[in-house]
């Protein structure tokens, strides 16, 4: 009886670990719409800048950090993709003002 508990609350954990990887991927999906719309409109604003630079980077980043098993294949790209948009943002932000 307990080893059935034990399967079902192991079976819960794993989707609720599924859902909210979902819930990440859709937020920084949203996020990258976003700001790529932002920055294709023929100009790219410090306001945005400062946004790759503070939140999208480091997200990334953290994401990267905390890749569960199943989508670890990813861990590395989001760790580089991270690093690189704070460095070439983070620079022309610099530049620019």
């Amino acid at each position: 009886m307990d080893v059935n508990k034990n399967k079902n609350k192991n079976k819960n954990n794993i989707e609720s670990d599924k859902h909210k990887d979902n819930i990440i991927l859709i937020i920084v999906v949203i996020c990258t719409i976003i700001i790529s719309y932002y920055s294709t409109s023929g100009f790219k604003s410090q306001f945005v800048r400062l946004i790759d630079v503070c939140v999208i980077g480091p997200l990334l980043i953290y994401i990267g950090f905390f890749v569960k098993e199943h989508i670890k294949w990813a861990k590395y790209p989001l760790i580089i993709t991270g690093i690189a948009t704070i460095v070439y943002n983070g620079k022309n932000y610099l530049v620019q003002s």
